[in-house]
């Protein structure tokens, strides 16, 4: 997670550079987005498939590895500078991550009891989002430090962490192959037949696409917003995205606390309700830095009051042999949710609409997720779940 967003950001503000307006801001940032999220949508049954078929713990040391000569990689492109090569860098590291995916979030029911998996679940994305926001927030601090001559020593540093990453993996506990080899159209129909055949799985596709459509458009507006409204530095950029991505890590491990043996669905339509009312004063007030760096802060908590939930229902109420699957498919309705927030971005922008507005919007559409997941609230807290005993 520090190596993807270190990286990300690195790309972006590279490429984003002393852009006049707004709808190039948004264009440049929606392209390097696609270039990381497309193979989440390519490469999400294939990677299903593979959590299924093997033990997840030996895909993900696997892609580990690979991840080493990937960092290499991106070092020759960053020395580079081109915009093809650091596109086609991010893709990679998209890629990974994408195969990744069913096999990480698959793998915490098959080591936590019911009674903990939000609590595991808020443990785990405060690691993810820690990691997050190191990368994010020093990636304009290391560009303006290394300086353009010395772009290219980023990827070594990235690749001795990702051996450090590597010898982490090895030391997850042994978990039992599902052993479903199945195909990419037989793990597609497994996958969908569970979450038809479900209310709770269903629920949980919904509410986890409309939140990542959402957050990709946030995240996208957050990096003009910082240029264009606040006129922040590269550094300043990385560090409002830095507090976002704070807020969600405190978020996780708060709703995992704050429910013990159970997992967390009654705190979705608050944190959307909170997200909505803090997105609404983020697009209305003055633009100031103090009041972007709180907002986004709290907008990172809300976030993370709904995440949890929804990452434990997806995992609690899929059967061990298809949580691939099930996950995989998941994935893939979640990062076209992504490609569509991203691409909303960039149009919202071309109509000539500033990062403000975009907020309001954003705003509204989170009060509107909020009446939905309320209504939804009781039905979810009362099916059983398939976890490790």
């Amino acid at each position: 997670m520090f190596n993807d967003n270190l990286l990300k950001m690195v790309v972006i503000l590279l490429l984003v550079g002393p852009r006049s307006t707004e709808a190039a801001q948004q264009a440049v940032t929606f392209q390097c987005f696609l270039a990381y999220t497309l193979p989440y949508v390519l490469l999400s049954l294939p990677a299903g498939a593979l959590a299924d078929a093997f033990s997840k713990r030996s895909v993900l040391v696997t892609l580990k590895l690979v991840e080493v000569a990937v960092m290499l990689l991106a070092g020759l492109a960053l020395a580079d500078g081109g915009r093809p090569a650091l596109l086609v860098v991010l893709c990679l590291v998209g890629t990974l991550s994408a195969l990744s995916s069913p096999s990480k979030y698959g793998l915490l029911p098959e080591l936590l009891a019911e009674s903990k998996l939000a609590s595991g679940n808020g443990i785990f994305l405060l690691a993810s989002w820690s990691a997050t926001i190191l990368g994010t927030g020093l990636a304009g601090a290391l560009l303006d430090l290394v300086g353009p001559q010395r772009r290219g020593q980023v990827g070594l540093v990235l690749a001795a962490l990702s051996v450090v990453g590597t010898l982490f993996a090895l030391r997850i506990p042994p978990v039992v192959a599902a052993g479903v080899h199945a195909s990419v159209p037989a793990t597609a129909r497994a996958g969908w037949r569970a979450i038809v055949a479900s209310r709770s799985l269903r629920m949980a596709v919904l509410g986890s696409t409309f939140f990542w459509t959402l957050g990709a458009l946030l995240q996208q507006d957050v990096v003009v917003f910082s240029k264009s409204a606040l006129d922040l530095s590269d550094t300043g950029t990385s560090l409002l995205q830095a507090a976002l991505a704070l807020g969600i890590g405190l978020g996780s491990v708060a709703v995992g606390r704050l429910t013990p043996g159970r997992l967390g669905v009654r705190w979705v339509h608050r944190g959307a309700a909170s997200m909505g009312v803090l997105l609404l004063l983020l697009g209305l007030l003055p633009a100031s830095i103090p009041l972007a760096g709180i907002a986004l802060l709290l907008v990172g908590v809300s976030s993370g009051l709904i995440l949890v939930p929804l990452n434990s229902l997806a995992q609690g109420r899929s059967a061990p042999e298809h949580r691939g699957a099930v996950i995989a498919v998941l994935n893939l309705f979640v990062f076209l949710g992504v490609l569509l927030g991203s691409l909303c971005g960039a149009l919202l922008g071309r109509m000539g609409q500033p990062s403000t507005a975009i907020f309001v919007v954003a705003g509204g559409a989170a009060l509107l997720g909020a009446v939905w997941a309320r209504a939804t609230r009781a039905h979810l807290e009362q099916q059983p779940t398939h976890v490790a005993p």
